[in-house]
């Protein structure tokens, strides 16, 4: 036997057939065997390329024909696959790149195309290596190869769609902003500018295109005026983003100007080459004069346009600091109106502004360039000197300032003549800072006002002390009611005719826990002030009414309570109501009650005054005027007033018998009196000589130290028994 080097038929024996044919090989070898008889000498026979050999050496016929039977002996044929596997694999290998690339970046479509042939061809190779399982990729191949490009040109057409409505998105943005926007290649060249730009710069549609921005647009500092800022050499310079100062000027080829806010960016391509600039910037000219006028006023007076209280905070504090370099002094005067609030009442609000107004243009005359004259308060004002070297200037200025005042003031119809109370205040002698200063000032012009107005007072530390002690009292009256330490004293009243006390006035006193008993001259004034009147007022009145009904039901059943009313508490609205309520809670008789109004309030508002009056009468209660010949009443006004009672001051009764003036004035009240149908009460009475004189001239009523001090309300009762 002859073994050859076949490729075919490796490991299968084979034999000559010339030894065969000697007998060589018995026959018994070959029984139940194939048997493949064939040439295997080259150009003996057929020859075959395989996948194994190809052309570079062929394989004989019966090496082919023994390879395919043992093959088909050992079940190694390869079988198409089953045609719902291959068009499911197809679908499979075809749609999944297409979902695959429908969810990837547009990029990505290129590397998934490639991925999904060589999926194709892998998929192909390892069926039939693995399952001899023939699927055929050309179809699947070719599907592929097709989408790929229909897919790239659908993405390319959705680009391009996108791309337009972007680029028309951003048209519609440009040209519907208030914001001037406009950009430029690398060397300044215009490439494009919005409506509000072309409007700004004073440039007809698409004249400035193509030109070099640098040459046309010119952005000054306010303060370097027409200095010209190229932004975008600027821009282009930095590399980065560039903003003007605020407030910078825009002034366009027409000329005109504009306050804007602009700033320039640099735009970059991949490589983050600069290849152009793009600018923006707005208009805020209007915004800026809003800002500048919300500043003045905020800063301002708004009816005289002086600066105010915080202007004057900051020009003080810049003025100390000036002073201590210099080593110089500095002077503040608190001017006070005097009793502005009669102009306003009077006249009315119009007419008190006008004056206001008037007023501070004289002091602006009477002040220099550089001193500050400021509106603190409803009719107060501040005057800030500088530079003092002498304190006889300060002096020289407030006089100026009351001189300069009494010159009247023509108000519309009405000639307003105003005085003022001035205090006083230096630097650095009576403070350091702006507070200090701006107190002591105050305190100095309430000193002022208390000297009894129109005149100057320099601030002196006792001031503080005063003023110190005036709010400890207002402290203190605050909790005064609630603490029970306000008392009412009655002083008798005595008919002259009869020779019988027939009432008593109830008077306020306050029982301090330290300061004892505390006279109503030092804190009525305070309370009437603060408003704490209007409640002290009630209580007094209220207590008044209670013990003035007790005393009826048990020692005189006709006496009669009078009782003050207030300035603040008379002109409080609903006083008429709170009175008719306290009668009713009291079970006293209006008849019995005497409300005592001073002259002076009633001629603050006359009309008023009356109506007021009227409903207190038609309530029943005794209407009379207090210290009658003090408040310059017109007899005109008296004659309306629905009153039962004059009440003539004890300053015409202190020297009624040695005065004939006096005398004459009480005389002439009795007799006016009478003649009206009124009684007449004289008050402050302290000796027998001024009661035989009122008795003399008949009358009516006295009361004073001479019948009795005001007591308190346990001994009322012992001097009411009295025959």
């Amino acid at each position: 036997m002859e073994v050859r080097d076949c490729p075919g038929l490796s490991g299968k024996p084979h034999f000559s057939y010339r030894d065969v044919l000697h007998g060589d090989y018995p026959p018994a070898i070959f029984r139940g065997k194939f048997v493949l008889v064939g040439a295997t000498a080259s150009g003996m026979a057929d020859a075959l390329p395989t996948p194994l050999s190809a052309y570079s050496r062929l394989m004989p016929g019966v090496e082919y024909n023994a390879n395919v039977l043992d093959a088909l002996r050992q079940g190694l044929t390869i079988q198409p696959l089953p045609g719902q596997w291959t068009l499911l694999l197809s679908g499979v290998l075809v749609f999944f790149p297409m979902l695959l690339q429908s969810a990837c970046p547009a990029r990505w479509t290129l590397p998934v195309a490639v991925l999904s042939l060589l999926l194709t061809l892998i998929s192909s190779f390892v069926l039939l290596y693995a399952t001899q399982l023939w699927f055929p990729p050309a179809a699947a191949l070719l599907v592929q190869g097709l989408s790929c490009p229909l897919w790239s040109w659908q993405r390319l057409l959705l680009l391009i769609r996108s791309l337009f409505e972007q680029e028309e998105r951003t048209q519609v943005t440009l040209h519907s902003i208030g914001d001037a926007v406009i950009t430029t290649d690398a060397k300044g060249a215009v490439q494009y500018l919005n409506p509000v730009a072309e409007s700004l710069l004073g440039a007809a549609p698409g004249a400035l295109r193509g030109q070099e921005l640098g040459s046309m647009f010119q952005v000054v500092r306010e303060h370097e005026r027409y200095s010209a800022v190229n932004l975008v050499a600027l821009c282009l310079e930095a590399g980065a983003l560039v903003r003007l100062p605020e407030p910078s000027i825009l002034r366009n080829l027409a000329g005109q100007e504009y306050a804007i806010r602009a700033s320039a960016a640099p735009i970059h391509d991949r490589q983050m080459r600069v290849v152009g600039v793009v600018i923006a910037f707005s208009n805020i000219t209007e915004t800026r004069r809003l800002t500048e006028q919300m500043i003045y006023q905020a800063n301002h007076d708004a009816l005289t346009r002086l600066p105010n209280l915080g202007l004057l905070r900051d020009r003080l504090r810049h003025a100390i600091a000036r002073a201590r370099r210099t080593g110089q002094s500095l002077a503040l005067l608190f001017v006070d109106l005097d009793q502005f609030k009669k102009i306003n009442e009077g006249l009315g609000h119009s007419a008190g502004d006008a004056l206001l107004r008037a007023v501070a243009e004289r002091l602006l005359v009477c002040g220099r360039k550089d001193d500050t004259i400021v509106r603190v308060g409803s009719d107060e004002f501040i005057c800030m000197l500088e530079d003092l070297r002498q304190e006889d200037r300060v002096v020289d200025f407030a006089h100026k300032l009351l001189t300069m005042l009494e010159t009247p003031f023509q108000i519309g119809n009405n000639e307003c003549v105003v005085t003022a109370s001035i205090g006083i205040c230096l630097f650095p002698k009576d403070g350091g800072d702006v507070e200090t200063l701006l107190r002591n000032a105050d305190t100095a012009m309430y000193r002022a006002k208390e000297s009894g107005r129109n005149n100057i007072q320099f601030y002196a530390h006792d001031m503080h002390a005063r003023s110190l002690e005036r709010l400890t009292m207002e402290q203190g009256l605050r909790h005064a009611l609630a603490r029970q330490e306000l008392e009412i004293y009655y002083q008798p009243q005595l008919d002259l005719r009869q020779g019988r006390i027939i009432g008593v006035e109830a008077l306020l006193r306050w029982q301090h826990p330290q300061r004892g008993l505390i006279s109503p001259l030092d804190f009525v004034p305070l309370a009437e002030e603060t408003g704490l009147i209007e409640s002290i007022g009630e209580w007094v009145l209220r207590t008044a009414c209670k013990q003035a009904k007790a005393w009826q039901q048990s020692i005189l059943p006709t006496l009669r309570m009078a009782v003050n009313l207030s300035p603040r508490q008379f002109l409080r609205p609903g006083m008429v109501s709170m009175v008719a309520q306290i009668l009713r809670e009291t079970d006293l008789e209006p008849r019995y009650l005497d409300l005592e109004i001073t002259e002076s309030l009633l001629m603050k508002d006359v009309q008023g005054s009356i109506m007021t009056m009227h409903a207190l009468k038609a309530i029943g209660v005794r209407l009379s005027i207090d210290d009658f010949g003090t408040g310059y009443s017109s007899l005109n006004y008296l004659k309306q007033f629905p009153i039962d009672q004059l009440k003539i001051d004890k300053s015409f009764v202190h020297d009624l018998v040695v005065g004939k003036d006096d005398a004459a004035i009480t005389l002439a009240i009795i007799a006016m009196a009478h003649s009206m149908s009124l009684t007449v009460i004289a008050e402050g009475v302290e000796s027998e000589a001024q009661g035989a004189f009122l008795r003399a001239n008949h009358c009516d009523e006295i009361q004073g130290y001479h019948l009795s001090r005001p007591l308190p309300a346990d001994e009322i009762p012992a001097l009411l028994r009295l025959p």
